[in-house]
């Protein structure tokens, strides 16, 4: 017969921020940058991503714990530069984030 199906009752919606041109994004609106000024503050400059979106993947309901976590979920890192300009920032902002060195961050150490 195969696997039974049955909705959880602690079925939790997870919203997926806007990381395309075709929804506005938090940079781009006044009243959010008025009311949390990280959304102006611009760290990834390729792919206009602020640090209120970086710090909202960070704190999100599945959040972001790794570079790659915050590439999916922002596209930091993806620019033309492929990261080259805004990599310290993202690094330095995730090791705060998480409590760790940044060169564990990286994976340099054990």
């Amino acid at each position: 017969m195969g696997v039974v199906l049955r909705p959880k009752p602690e079925f939790k919606l997870v919203h997926m921020p806007p990381v395309s041109e075709a929804q506005i994004r938090p940079f781009q609106s006044e009243a959010a940058i008025a009311a949390n000024r990280e959304y102006g503050q611009i760290i990834c400059h390729c792919e206009r991503v602020s640090l209120g979106e970086i710090r909202d993947a960070l704190h999100a309901s599945i959040p972001a714990v790794t570079l790659d976590g915050l590439r999916r979920r922002t596209r930091c890192l993806q620019g033309r530069c492929q990261g080259f300009h805004c990599h310290a920032d993202v690094i330095r902002l995730l090791a705060e984030e998480l409590g760790e060195k940044p060169s564990h961050v990286i994976g340099c150490e054990g």
